[in-house]
């Protein structure tokens, strides 16, 4: 793959009334219907093209990921030139975010593990998303049909107790696998034999550091192998597991087992104990017990525990270890057909994320993005279908390396948003001398106000015919003068530092001008008590004189589509979303 990054392209038009094209102001707003519209993406705060060598039934070229934002959504698009064969079948698409510009970098394995999962909601961010059953990916394959095994050395001796007997030993003897130095039990009479009693309990969340919950609703079963040897060859030897009250089953041939009576080592592959014998706090409960007619030790040299659990869903060939999602509240539309890039059927996905979902967003730094899938392509592991945007190694499909991420600067990440302004009630109301004064709350963040004014509601339709009035305010009030009669709508729009829009409420007044008294003539007899006024009547134009000198006025000014179509995305939208 060859990773092209471009930008949204200037829109003059807004230059016109002096406010900049940031990329998340679009002519039109975006809609996550899977159908890469044309021109719908084209003001993105990023474009980025890659080259994917795909099968033979695909098409090498070039592909194209699209990344945008407003105020409360980060936007992607996916335009999967190069897949032009339509079998959804165990086909899905991953995106992982790094949101704060968290390090993993050159570290272990085990340690890199750690970090990732621990930053987990704390910066690092991740969706993967099942296409081919229509659903986030589950972290367990539930249709799998085989159980998965996982193994660990003791880790800890807190759950060993010495019933009868004395153990004697530290954790590196039970995890040594040493002849030489092994951990014991040294037996006790009890009236009748010499004896010994280990009981070992087992909680299996001390086993999972990662996800401990989720494996822990997930076990099916867990067991202790373990490597034994006695000084003497000893009468009896068992191990068993007890149920969940704790009891000792000795006579039940599922719970316990005869193990080596020799004085040579020798593997026991312990029974497991299923969820029937997991007490209320996940705790498992193993015996060991030894009998003889004469003192012996039996010598432990190793202790493996096998857990056995539903099935992680294996992605990537298996590079991607934990398929965990921690995006889940997010609209995500697919097509497949022709796209403005390429005439051919191909697939397409468009993802829209609240930030709300994305902790970190609020920090003022880039944005990490990695982005794979499985589908009909093969442009990462040979003839597997696997597919990846990775800045570096394109054959390491790691979620958890921070530096494979592609890092993009997002206008808004990190921006302490203003509130709305408020307009005040327009007082006096009906004006009868064709003046408004227009006043509205102050705000240390805003750079400058534009006052826009319809003879009908603003509203999503009518503000394609607004008049803008007065542009680059500096202070929070206007007066609107020499108005024909008739009825007045008025908004706000404040701008901030990076030339982001706000509109407050609306507020309309009646103008309402008196005619001017006329006195009766010396020869006029009609009656004049009763004097009519002129009708109402639509402005037809707007005075050019401004109100105030000191101010940037614009009388007149008619907004042009392009602004307008931005107010509607920006603002309306906003709101209803």
């Amino acid at each position: 793959m060859i990773p092209q990054t471009g930008s949204y392209n200037p829109d003059a038009d807004i230059d016109e009334i002096g406010i900049n094209n940031i990329s998340y102001l679009y002519p039109d707003p975006i809609l996550i219907d899977g159908i890469i519209s044309s021109g719908e993406w084209d003001n993105s705060v990023n474009i980025t093209k890659w080259y994917m060598d795909a099968d033979p039934e695909n098409y090498d070229g070039y592909n194209y990921m699209y990344l945008t934002e407003d105020r409360d959504n980060v936007y992607i698009a996916l335009d999967l030139v190069s897949d032009q064969t339509n079998d959804e079948a165990g086909e899905w698409v991953g995106l992982w975010l790094n949101t704060n510009e968290t390090v993993i970098d050159d570290l272990d394995f085990m340690l890199r593990d750690q970090i990732w999962h621990d930053a987990l909601n704390e910066g690092m961010e991740s969706l993967i998303f099942d296409v081919d059953n229509n659903q986030v990916m589950p972290y367990f394959n539930y249709t799998a049909g085989f159980e998965q095994f996982a193994g660990f050395g003791i880790k800890t001796l807190s759950g060993f107790v010495d019933i009868e007997g004395t153990f004697e030993g530290t954790i590196d003897d039970v995890n040594s696998g040493s002849d030489s130095n092994p951990a014991t039990m040294t037996s006790v009479w009890n009236g009748t034999h010499y004896v010994y009693r280990l009981d070992i309990e087992v909680t299996i969340s001390e086993y999972f550091d990662l996800f401990t919950d989720m494996y822990v609703d997930e076990s099916l079963a867990m067991g202790i192998n373990s490597r034994i040897s006695n000084n003497v060859t000893i009468s009896e030897h068992y191990y068993t597991v007890r149920n969940s009250t704790g009891h000792l089953l000795l006579d039940n041939p599922k719970q316990t087992m005869p193990i080596n009576t020799g004085t040579s080592y020798e593997w026991t592959e312990g029974i497991e104990g299923s969820r029937d014998n997991y007490t209320q706090d996940d705790t498992v409960l193993f015996s060991y017990i030894g009998v003889n007619d004469v003192p012996f030790k039996t010598n432990f040299d190793s202790f493996f525990m096998v857990f056995k659990h539903t099935p992680v869903s294996i992605l990537g060939n298996g590079a991607i270890r934990y398929p965990y999602s921690t995006i889940n509240n997010f609209d995500m539309a697919r097509s497949f057909g022709p796209s403005q890039n390429n005439a051919s059927d191909h697939r397409m996905f468009e993802f829209k994320i609240p930030k709300s979902e994305l902790e970190g967003y609020e920090q003022n730094t880039d944005l990490g993005l990695l982005i794979g899938g499985y589908g009909t392509l093969t442009a990462v592991f040979p003839n597997s279908h696997h597919w990846l945007l990775a800045n570096g190694s394109l054959s390491d499909f790691d979620i958890r390396y921070t530096p494979y991420y592609y890092y993009h600067d997002m206008p808004l990440k990190g921006w302490n948003f203003l509130n709305d302004p408020v307009l005040n009630t327009i007082d006096p109301d009906p004006s009868d001398n064709g003046s408004v004064i227009l006043d509205w709350n102050d705000d240390a963040g805003v750079v400058n106000w534009t006052v826009i004014r319809h003879t009908s509601m603003i509203d999503e339709t009518s503000i394609n015919d607004v008049d803008i009035i007065a542009i680059g305010l500096t202070s929070s009030q206007y007066t609107d003068s020499d108005l024909l009669n008739g009825t007045y709508y008025y908004g706000v729009v404040a701008v901030d530092s990076i030339d982001y829009l706000y509109i407050s409420n609306i507020e309309s007044v009646v103008v309402s001008i008196p005619a001017p008294y006329t006195p009766p003539s010396d020869t006029d007899t009609t009656d004049t008590s009763d004097t009519t006024t002129t009708p109402t009547t639509t402005p037809t134009s707007v005075p050019t004189t401004p109100t105030t000198s000191d101010e940037v006025v614009t009388p007149g000014f008619t907004i042009s589509v392009a602004v307008v179509a931005i107010s509607v995305a920006m603002i309306y939208k906003r709101r209803r979303n």
